[in-house]
């Protein structure tokens, strides 16, 4: 019998042939190995490329997200800040809409008391606080607000000018001091401040909503943020786990398939059958050689035991000749573990020449601690028992360089069925199980969110894509967390800001609050105090129209007694006139009885008795004119006093008409200084009411500012929890690796 190789294998046709005649054509393998090679199936590079793209789309899917919730964020605090200014400015336009009614109800009172430089204040006040009611109006036309929000403030306008028109006519009229003619503007002033007073309360209603939706907007946004990051998270996991189920299933299972395979027929076993569908192309080319070297074995079989021993001997040449490829490396050993044969692809591999190996024992090329383990012993004692061994092993190359390599100890056996030697087939892995495991440790690293972590060293073949599209995809995720965490920073200071704002804002408006209570308070009692004026003034103008009527009636008492002392006077100047004619009868008397008496003297004694009737006659006579003299002398004195009487009279009744006109100026002054008080009485009520209204208003104030800080706090508190999200996250600053917290005390 005659064993024949021809040809190189694979490349060319081989055959056995035995002195019968019977060959082994190889030419269905050659034709194996062709379609093998163009086969659709996975390749190393195909599965290195698929790797790369799961990576890349994991990269590209990283940033997306990053992207949008970055985007979202920053729409989200830009919005936010422009609300909080919306409310700020609302609310410093509320208070100057209610100050501009203080100052006018201010000017309307001092106009009221006479207060003329109280009066000219709020002349100056109103131009103030018009133009810084106008201002806050004026800046919210500035901010980026809703269209709703805008169409709202805009129709602000027209009732803030008529509002502050009205404000200024009115004060204007208030200062010239008529109370008359502002009376007739206090109704129209106060519709202008209803009308204002409704347009924005809508206004503050539509920033508030608008406010509401941003907070919740927010939140939303922290929500998917933290979706977001369970998404990369979720992501990392499964692209690690595909990266290492295409390595397993493409690489690490078929090599075992195959070596469980290869094991079987050197055991004996020609029924096996090699399962190619799972196997990628470079394993599938073995697969094809070790199932021609099948074939061939069931062809040997047949023949006579001596062609047999040939067959044998040629199978076992063809079989390594068919598995022989670039992509696999092949080395043999005796039982006793020292290599036989090496072919060129295991001694590159290794670094070794085979002269320089050829002969020595298998533990040169691994750990001298596992070479005196139990463990190698027992590795070696399962291979002579016949035992197929298939995994990935570390090898050291010349140098003592590690060599990762996917392999399988196959025992071959004998016609009598033990092994007699150790064939281990070979795929250098090094490069790959680097690859994997930095690239294993890098998205490690970035599952616990280290953003500094880099793959330096270069990648082989296609695995190089990998590396670059991994550190870049973890530069740009550190570049969009970094400016995520400057703006969740400016986020917290712009907060913190407006919420320190708003703090005093609260503080000033509780202020006014309480000050306006105590002027409430005050102008209570002012109006209590008036009311009670107003019935003084009501009592004393009842008592200045009794005293006036007493007066009138003194007054014509007086006229009365001034004409009676006229009379008397003039009776008085009669009776002096009959004393005068009585005297002048007594003289008249006097001188008939001293003729009398001058007649009886010369009568003689005839003439005595007469001349003594004539001296009595005299007498009389005398005694009258000395009785008319006196009479005469106390009419004269009755009748001076009666004209110092009458002139008495006369004086008091000029004083009591001049007291009297006094009176009854007293008597229109108290009218006046009632009708005064009944209406600065309902003037002070007015104010009261006002001042009770501005009360309420600041009130609402108060608690519009308190619900501004509690939607700044809740906002705040969104950005804190947008940076406890973050801080999970270790980047890279200035060459050091730094936590967020570090980053930002280095930036403080």
């Amino acid at each position: 019998m005659q064993f024949k190789v021809t040809g190189d294998m694979p490349a060319a046709q081989t055959s056995f042939e035995s002195n019968n005649g019977l060959t082994v054509d190889r030419k269905s393998s050659e034709v194996g190995l062709q379609k093998a090679r163009r086969s659709s199936r996975l390749t190393i590079k195909t599965t290195v490329v698929l790797i790369c793209g799961l990576l890349m789309f994991f990269g590209a899917t990283t940033a997306g997200l990053v992207f949008l919730v970055s985007d979202a964020v920053k729409r989200a605090n830009w919005q936010s800040s422009q609300i909080v200014r919306a409310l700020r400015n609302q609310v410093t336009a509320d208070m100057y809409h209610d100050t501009l009614r203080g100052v006018v109800y201010k000017a309307l009172y001092a106009s009221a008391v006479g207060d003329k430089i109280a009066a000219g204040e709020a002349v100056n006040e109103i131009d103030e606080y018009a133009n810084a009611f106008r201002a806050a109006i004026a800046a919210q036309a500035d901010l980026d607000l809703p269209a709703e929000v805008k169409s709202v403030i805009a129709a602000l306008n027209e009732p803030l000018n008529t509002y502050i028109s009205q404000a200024a006519s009115t004060v204007a009229l208030a200062s010239q001091g008529d109370r008359s003619d502002t009376r007739p503007a206090i109704p129209t002033f106060n519709q202008a401040f209803a009308a204002l007073e409704v347009t924005m309360g809508k206004a503050s209603t539509a920033i508030q909503e608008a406010n509401d939706r941003a907070v919740q907007a927010g939140a939303s946004i922290v929500s998917a943020s933290a979706d977001a990051s369970a998404a990369v998270f979720l992501l990392a996991f499964l692209s690690v786990a595909m990266v290492w189920a295409l390595g397993g299933r493409h690489l690490g299972k078929p090599l075992a398939t195959l070596g469980v395979a290869i094991r079987r027929l050197a055991e004996g076993d020609l029924d096996v059958v090699f399962e190619r569908r799972q196997l990628i192309a470079e394993m599938e080319t073995i697969a094809i050689a070790t199932d021609t070297f099948r074939a061939n074995a069931l062809a040997v079989a047949k023949l006579s035991k001596e062609e047999k021993v040939h067959m044998a001997r040629a199978a076992d040449a063809a079989g390594q000749l068919a598995a022989i490829s670039k992509s696999t490396a092949i080395i043999e050993f005796n039982m006793a573990g020292e290599v036989v044969a090496a072919n060129e692809n295991f001694c590159s591999a290794l670094g070794y020449h085979l002269d320089e190996i050829k002969g020595r024992h298998h533990r040169m090329f691994v750990e001298p601690n596992y070479a005196s383990s139990l463990e190698y012993r027992e590795f070696w004692e399962r291979l002579r028992r016949g035992e197929y061994q298939a995994a990935e092993y570390m090898r050291l190359g010349r140098g003592g360089r590690e060599v990762w390599i996917q392999a399988s100890y196959n025992p071959i056996f004998d016609l009598s069925g033990k092994p007699y030697k150790v064939v281990k087939y070979a795929t250098d892995i090094t490069g790959r199980k680097a690859a994997v495991n930095m690239l294993g440790a890098g998205l490690a690293k970035l599952a616990e969110g280290d953003l500094a972590a880099r793959i330096d060293t270069r990648f082989i073949g296609e695995l190089e894509e990998v590396r670059t599209a991994f550190n870049e995809t973890v530069s740009k995720f550190s570049q969009i967390l970094g400016q995520l965490r400057e703006t969740s920073r400016a986020l917290k200071i712009a907060t913190s800001e407006i919420l320190s704002g708003a703090n005093d804002l609260a503080e000033r408006t509780t202020k006014q609050a309480a000050a306006i209570e105590e002027t409430s308070t005050a102008m209570e009692q002012l109006s209590t105090t008036v009311v009670e004026n107003a019935k003084r003034a009501d009592l004393a103008r009842g008592k200045a129209k009794d005293v006036s009527f007493a007066a009138e009636q003194g007054g014509k008492v007086m006229l009365e007694a001034n004409a009676a002392m006229e009379r008397i006077t003039t009776s008085s100047a009669e009776i002096s006139n009959i004393i005068g004619m009585i005297d002048d009868i007594a003289f008249q008397t006097n001188l008939l009885a001293l003729n009398a008496s001058v007649e009886a003297a010369r009568a003689g004694d005839a003439g005595k008795g007469f001349a003594v009737v004539a001296v009595e006659v005299r007498r009389l006579a005398q005694s009258a004119a000395g009785a008319s003299k006196e009479v005469k002398a106390l009419i004269e004195k009755s009748s001076m006093e009666v004209k110092g009487g009458s002139k008495l009279v006369s004086d008091a009744a000029g004083r009591l008409a001049a007291m009297l006109d006094g009176v009854r100026e007293n008597t229109d002054l108290i009218n006046g200084i009632a009708v005064a008080s009944q209406q600065q009485s309902s003037a002070i009520a007015e104010v009261s009411t006002a001042i009770r209204q501005m009360d309420e208003m600041t009130q609402h104030n108060a608690a519009l500012v308190e619900e501004t800080n509690a939607a700044i706090e809740q906002t705040e508190a969104q950005a804190n929890e947008l940076d406890r999200i973050v801080e999970v996250f270790l980047v890279e600053k200035g060459g050091r690796r730094q936590r967020p917290q570090e980053v930002r005390r280095a930036a403080a």
